[in-house]
């Protein structure tokens, strides 16, 4: 060994500080892209924000279609009344014109006059509220009994007893349907009509004596 050689002291490696180049190492990694950020993040928010709005318009227009079912005015009954009423004026325009007593003819005629009144504002305010009137539909909705009974009873000489009892038999079934109006009347221009109806009802209620 040569005496001037020494031999050579290891150099001290300098100390790595831990976490001194995480930020490099952290640069290079790959982020991972987020549901809402980075990579196509920006696609994502946009496509979730038109599905949120879908969903919203579709559950308020599915609230407002319940809504407007469950509030819808049902104008079953005054089209009801059409028909009955259109049946009280048939019958005592036959009666006006056969009853025997004149009594009779004059209640018919009454009646005819008060019910045709009453068809036509009941007429009007389903027209105005938007529901179509068919005259030939009414009118095929005869009872043809009550001319095959009014025919059975002219033969017998009972035209005006059969005349006044199929009229009361119509104007009672009539009257029944007039006071289930007055719990569901939504406008003033039904409630005229509602108490119109009502007052006349106890008009036709007068039949007089066939004997």
């Amino acid at each position: 060994m040569d005496p001037n050689q020494y031999p050579q002291t290891p150099q001290p490696q300098p100390q790595q500080t831990p976490g001194q180049f995480d930020y490099i190492l952290n640069a290079q990694a790959p982020k991972k892209a987020s549901a809402f950020g980075g990579g196509g993040g920006q696609k994502q928010k946009i496509l979730m924000s038109i599905i949120f709005v879908v969903v919203i318009l579709m559950v308020a227009v599915i609230g407002f279609s319940l809504f407007t079912s469950a509030t819808k005015k049902d104008y079953g009954t005054y089209r009801t009344l059409l028909e009955k009423q259109t049946e009280i004026i048939r019958i005592t325009d036959l009666g006006s014109t056969k009853a025997r007593t004149v009594s009779v003819k004059n209640y018919t005629v009454s009646i005819k006059s008060v019910t045709a009144s009453e068809k036509n504002d009941t007429a009007a305010f389903l027209k105005s509220a938007g529901v179509k009137i068919d005259e030939k539909s009414l009118a095929a909705k005869k009872d043809g009994n009550n001319d095959k009974a009014l025919a059975t009873a002219e033969q017998a000489n009972q035209y005006d007893e059969k005349l006044i009892a199929i009229i009361n038999t119509l104007v009672i079934d009539y009257q029944k349907d007039i006071k289930l109006l007055g719990s569901n009347v939504s406008t003033k221009t039904e409630r005229a009509l509602v108490t119109t109806l009502q007052n006349n009802a106890k008009v036709l209620a007068n039949a007089p004596k066939t004997n």
